[in-house]
Protein backbone atom coordinates (compact mmCIF):
# COMPACT_ATOMS: atom_id res chain seq x y z
CA UNK A 1 0.00 0.00 0.00
CA UNK A 2 1.62 3.32 -1.17
CA UNK A 3 1.53 6.65 0.87
CA UNK A 4 -0.60 9.18 -0.39
CA UNK A 5 0.39 12.80 -0.34
CA UNK A 6 -3.37 13.52 1.21
CA UNK A 7 -2.51 11.89 4.53
CA UNK A 8 0.92 14.15 5.87
CA UNK A 9 1.11 17.64 6.52
CA UNK A 10 1.80 20.09 3.91
CA UNK A 11 5.26 20.61 4.62
CA UNK A 12 6.22 16.89 4.96
CA UNK A 13 5.98 16.95 0.67
CA UNK A 14 9.32 19.12 0.46
CA UNK A 15 12.70 16.80 1.47
CA UNK A 16 14.80 19.41 2.79
CA UNK A 17 11.71 20.08 4.91
CA UNK A 18 10.87 17.35 6.50
CA UNK A 19 14.59 16.59 7.46
CA UNK A 20 14.89 19.70 9.08
CA UNK A 21 11.98 19.28 11.84
CA UNK A 22 12.17 16.03 12.63
CA UNK A 23 14.63 17.02 15.22
CA UNK A 24 11.86 19.54 16.51
CA UNK A 25 8.63 17.37 16.70
CA UNK A 26 7.13 16.05 19.45
CA UNK A 27 7.03 13.02 21.24
CA UNK A 28 4.21 10.86 18.63
CA UNK A 29 5.40 12.82 15.68
CA UNK A 30 4.72 9.62 13.52
CA UNK A 31 1.25 9.07 14.41
CA UNK A 32 -0.01 11.60 11.50
CA UNK A 33 1.75 9.64 9.07
CA UNK A 34 -0.15 6.50 10.21
CA UNK A 35 3.01 5.33 12.66
CA UNK A 36 6.71 4.29 11.72
CA UNK A 37 5.47 2.21 8.60
CA UNK A 38 3.89 5.20 7.06
CA UNK A 39 7.00 7.39 7.57
CA UNK A 40 8.89 4.76 6.01
CA UNK A 41 6.63 4.55 3.09
CA UNK A 42 6.59 8.57 3.15
CA UNK A 43 10.32 8.48 2.87
CA UNK A 44 10.15 5.88 0.09
CA UNK A 45 7.90 8.84 -1.81
CA UNK A 46 10.39 11.36 -1.37
CA UNK A 47 13.29 9.77 -2.52
CA UNK A 48 11.99 8.38 -5.92
CA UNK A 49 10.42 12.08 -5.55
CA UNK A 50 14.38 13.63 -5.37
CA UNK A 51 15.32 10.49 -7.74
CA UNK A 52 13.47 11.54 -10.78
CA UNK A 53 14.51 14.88 -10.15
CA UNK A 54 17.91 14.50 -9.96
CA UNK A 55 17.54 12.35 -13.66
CA UNK A 56 15.76 15.61 -15.08
CA UNK A 57 18.54 17.84 -13.50
CA UNK A 58 21.38 15.72 -14.57
CA UNK A 59 19.67 15.93 -18.16
CA UNK A 60 19.31 19.20 -18.45
CA UNK A 61 23.27 19.92 -17.11
CA UNK A 62 23.76 17.38 -20.00
CA UNK A 63 22.42 19.22 -22.71
CA UNK A 64 24.15 22.49 -21.66
CA UNK A 65 27.53 20.73 -21.57
CA UNK A 66 26.74 20.30 -24.83
CA UNK A 67 25.65 23.30 -25.79
CA UNK A 68 28.33 24.99 -24.19
CA UNK A 69 30.82 22.41 -26.01
CA UNK A 70 29.82 23.88 -29.40
CA UNK A 71 32.05 27.18 -28.49
CA UNK A 72 33.96 26.00 -25.32
CA UNK A 73 36.97 23.14 -25.35
CA UNK A 74 36.36 20.30 -23.17
CA UNK A 75 39.19 21.70 -21.72
CA UNK A 76 37.72 25.26 -21.23
CA UNK A 77 34.11 23.40 -19.76
CA UNK A 78 36.12 21.27 -17.47
CA UNK A 79 38.34 24.27 -15.87
CA UNK A 80 34.96 26.36 -15.81
CA UNK A 81 32.58 23.87 -14.70
CA UNK A 82 35.75 22.56 -11.67
CA UNK A 83 35.10 18.72 -13.02
CA UNK A 84 37.09 16.03 -14.71
CA UNK A 85 37.24 15.40 -18.27
CA UNK A 86 35.44 11.86 -17.88
CA UNK A 87 32.71 13.79 -16.14
CA UNK A 88 32.40 16.30 -19.45
CA UNK A 89 32.50 13.38 -21.69
CA UNK A 90 29.93 11.32 -19.38
CA UNK A 91 27.51 13.92 -19.75
CA UNK A 92 27.89 14.29 -23.45
CA UNK A 93 27.17 10.38 -23.48
CA UNK A 94 24.14 10.69 -21.59
CA UNK A 95 20.19 11.14 -22.11
CA UNK A 96 20.03 15.03 -23.00
CA UNK A 97 17.10 17.22 -22.04
CA UNK A 98 14.74 17.62 -24.78
CA UNK A 99 13.55 20.73 -24.68
CA UNK A 100 16.81 22.84 -24.77
CA UNK A 101 16.29 26.33 -25.72
CA UNK A 102 19.41 28.28 -24.96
Amino acid sequence: MEQTDTTVPDWALDPSEFVRRLSTLPKGWSKEFGGPLGVAQHTVTLQQRQAQDSEAIASVRAAAIDEAARTMSGYEIVQALGISRQAVEKARRRTKWRDARW
